[in-house]
């Protein structure tokens, strides 16, 4: 935190300050390791505040403070996310082949929903079957999900329990992560052993008790945005899981609320990728298959995704789309799919050729200055 005092001020009052702030933060519970007093050529005098939780203390109650002017954050209140508090892209190890950020690209496909045994074995074998050359470093995921959360009590809610040993069954054949959708905190030990990513929905995405106990777990959390959320909530939401001890989440982009419903789900929000890349270390998933809605839109958007430098892609594909228990409408066919593979793969290799060639010409940075 940074205190600038009034133009001119006096230093006799320094003491008187410094003890004003200190108090300031032991009524927050905040300890202050120092209090560093700069003057500057400008004229005003900077005091810095060193503690590990300034967060806590509201500017407001040290802006009202004699003698001081302004006061400012040095770190946003996502702190432990944030790439001012550590610019290290974090990488996740999932399990087995997949991971995610620092380079990694994490590729999570297979249908909206675990609907039959036999379905799901064709889908994921043909998903998997695809061959990726090795410079593109990406990596799969399956989607696994038996369980999904639906606005209409009349909508079918998922398989459950009855697809557990079909997931598992791809998961031992491929040596990849497999995801399922988390919802209530009770099923948190219940999943364990069978998925490796616990995705909270847009419709979970504001639960804090669900987030403070996904902290507290070794799954690797994909968190999703809910429609109406700024990108401050959702990192703060992300601060939460990670500042109860779980570094392992991934932020997924899903779209926000759109204008024009009759001819998109929602609007796509590709540009949030950039922007979250540039503000956390965190890896940054587009899902393509929940922003758009349409399978003649998706193919498009996840190719603008990965060139705009996501971390990964979650894409929604079904051998039977038409007779799909859910989204049937925003998935692709795998045929469809193994043909965009190509076009993926070309258009992260041209992601890192430009980032490369940035770096090593000192252009702007990829990212944004965070």
């Amino acid at each position: 935190m940074e205190i600038y005092l009034e133009e001119n001020f006096d230093l006799t009052h320094t003491g008187e300050v410094c003890d004003r702030i200190e108090a300031v933060a032991a009524e927050c519970g905040v300890t202050i390791d120092s209090l560093n007093l700069d003057r500057g050529s400008t004229g005003l005098t900077k005091i810095e505040v060193k503690a590990k939780e300034t967060h806590r203390i509201p500017l407001d109650r040290v802006e009202n403070l004699p003698y001081v002017a302004r006061v400012s954050r040095l770190l946003p209140p996502w702190r432990q996310i944030s790439r001012k508090y550590d610019p290290t892209p974090r990488e996740i190890h999932i399990h087995g082949d997949s991971r995610i950020g620092a380079g990694h690209f994490l590729w999570t496909v297979g249908p909206c929903a675990v609907e039959e045994e036999n379905l799901y074995y064709e889908i994921i074998d043909a998903v998997m079957g695809v061959e990726v050359p090795p410079e593109a470093n990406l990596h799969f995921a399956l989607r696994g999900f038996i369980d999904k959360n639906r606005t209409s009590v009349y909508s079918w809610e998922g398989i459950r329990d009855e697809g557990i040993p079909w997931v598992t069954a791809m998961r031992e054949k491929y040596g990849v992560a497999v995801v399922n959708e988390i919802m209530e905190i009770a099923d948190i030990e219940r999943y364990k052993g069978v998925f490796d990513v616990l995705q909270v929905g847009t419709r979970s995405a504001e639960s804090a008790r669900l987030f403070d106990a996904l902290g507290r777990t070794d799954f690797t959390v994909y968190l999703k945005n809910g429609r109406g959320n700024t990108i401050d909530e959702f990192l703060n939401y992300a601060e939460r899981i990670v500042a109860r001890g779980n570094e392992k989440v991934v932020l997924v982009v899903r779209g926000t609320q759109t204008t024009n419903p009759k001819y998109l789900r929602n609007a796509a929000a590709l540009e949030w990728g950039p922007v979250l890349r540039g503000l956390t270390r965190q890896p940054v998933v587009f899902d393509c298959s929940h922003s758009v809605g349409q399978r003649e839109l998706v193919v498009d958007a996840m190719v603008a995704a990965v060139a705009a430098g996501y971390d990964g892609l979650e894409t929604d594909v079904h051998a039977a789309p038409g007779r799909a228990k859910v989204d049937g409408r925003q998935a692709l066919l795998p045929e469809v799919f193994e043909a965009m593979v190509p076009f993926v793969v070309e258009a992260r290799l041209a992601y890192l050729e430009r980032h490369r060639l940035f770096e090593e010409r000192g252009y702007m940075h990829t990212y944004m200055n965070p």
